[in-house]
């Protein structure tokens, strides 16, 4: 799987889970918490997700960033069964 692809996968993810915050409307520090990581990594991986990346170190990059969405897709699936 190329970066941009891994990249789209775990923006969609973070923009996900950041809207699931938002839905649940909590005030709780944790779940703010969670939501301002998320946005942040959605915000630094951004520009990968663009057709315009191409360069060095893509097999690195592509293994990072799908470690990153492995965490985050675990975070989800724990915030849908705490909240249920």
């Amino acid at each position: 799987m190329e970066v941009l692809a891994i990249a789209t996968t775990v923006c969609a993810l973070c923009k996900a889970i950041h809207l699931w915050i938002d839905e649940q409307a909590q005030k709780e520090a944790l779940p703010s918490q969670i939501a301002s990581s998320v946005l942040q990594i959605h915000n630094i991986l951004i520009p990968f997700a663009s057709a315009e990346f191409k360069g060095n170190g893509e097999v690195q990059l592509s293994d990072s960033i799908r470690s990153i969405g492995d965490v985050l897709q675990r975070t989800k699936e724990h915030l849908v069964v705490w909240r249920s």
